[in-house]
This record gives C-alpha cells, sequence and structure tokens, in this order.
C-alpha cells in the first residue's frame, strides 16, 4: 500500500508518502540515503496493553515518508540498516527535546515543553498537535487524513528545529556516518529494540 499526500505547513509544501511497502520503503531511503539532517518522530496507540510503535516518520527538507510498522510483514533490511548505520539509533541517546533545550539556553522554561512548545518558542512556528489526533488509532490500515498531516508536520517539524539550533550544541542529535537525526520523544528506546530483535 502507498499513499501520497502534499501539506501546506508554515507555507512549505510537504510531500508525504504513507506506506507499509518494503519496496516503497527501499525506494524513498535511496531519495534519504545521501541527506545528513532527517527528522525522526513515531506514533503509537497509548491505550493500547502492548504500546508498540504503530508509525515511523522520517523527513528530510520537504520529503517525508510515513512507515506503518504495525502493518508490515516484515522490516525491510534497508530500513534496518539506515537506521542502525546511518543513525546509530542507541536507547543512552535519547533524551527529551525540554531539558535538553533548557540546557543549550540556560534557562529552566522548556523543561517539559513538547515540540509545539518548543516550535514556538526557538522557530517562532506555531504546530497544532489536536488532541483527538494524537489519541487516535495510529494501528488502522489506512490512516486518515488528519492522521498523516499531525505525522507529517511532527517529523518536518523535528527537521527544523534541528536545522535552528546549533547542530554541535545539542546532545540529542547523532552524528554518525555524516548523517545527523532529531529524535522527538523518549519512548523510542523500545521502538529501537523491537525493531533491531
Amino acid at each position: 500500500m502507498k499513499t501520497n499526500c502534499t501539506f501546506c505547513f508554515n507555507g512549505v509544501n510537504i510531500v508525504t508518502t504513507v506506506t507499509n511497502s518494503p519496496s516503497v520503503i527501499d525506494s524513498v531511503l535511496k531519495e534519504f540515503r545521501s541527506e545528513s539532517l532527517i527528522g525522526l518522530d513515531i506514533e503509537w496507540n497509548s491505550a493500547s496493553h502492548n504500546n508498540k510503535v504503530a508509525t515511523l516518520q522520517l523527513c528530510h527538507g520537504t520529503r517525508c515518508i510515513i512507515i506503518q510498522l504495525l502493518r508490515l510483514d516484515f522490516i525491510p533490511s534497508s530500513l534496518r540498516t539506515k537506521l542502525d548505520r546511518d543513525y546509530g539509533l542507541k536507547c543512552w541517546s535519547v533524551k527529551e527535546l525540554g531539558p535538553l533545550a533548557d540546557r543549550v539556553y540556560r534557562t529552566q522554561q522548556f523543561h517539559g515543553a513538547g515540540l509545539s512548545s518548543l516550535m514556538h518558542q526557538i522557530v517562532g512556528v506555531r504546530v497544532e498537535q489536536p488532541e483527538h489526533v494524537k489519541r487516535s488509532n495510529w494501528g488502522v490500515n489506512i490512516l486518515n487524513t488528519e492522521q498523516i498531516k499531525y505525522a507529517t508536520i511532527d517529523a518536518y517539524a523535528l527537521s527544523q528545529l534541528q536545522t535552528s539550533c546549533c547542530l554541535d550544541i545539542f546532545s540529542w542529535l547523532w552524528v554518525l556516518d555524516g548523517s545527523v537525526v532529531c529524535v522527538g520523544v523518549a519512548i523510542l528506546c523500545d521502538f529501537v529494540f523491537k525493531l533491531c530483535v
């Protein structure tokens, strides 16, 4: 399955592919292969018993992919390799954005702040994150337009937040093999172990 959508955020058109197809994932990851700055985010069903990660969003510039992990028959080796080799995702590296922004800006105003608040305060852009979308069922076969837009803007906003800040200051950026990734949520470490096992 593959769906392509375009969303306008802050005057920028972002092209997103939503898929559970390993071949589509392979194709999009080839586009990302040479990119040095990637925004990464996840969505999961908070009401579910196992809280498995349902989607993985990657974004560079105005190009995003939403991978429906719960709908994949298998994790394609290209995705496993990309996350492992390029990003070196390690549980010890996962940090909440708010406390790290406090450290960087030598303040206490960001502790507990989420992506929306950080984007507004640091980048000057408002990111709307409707609760009904955030808490919706991310494990469905076909994501609705609101879910796709929400996930796209989250990943895009993370890449913009990352770009707006000094890359050598933020410890929540990993730099390996010339690639940098910004992670928005601490729950990612659970996802990494499930993906790599």
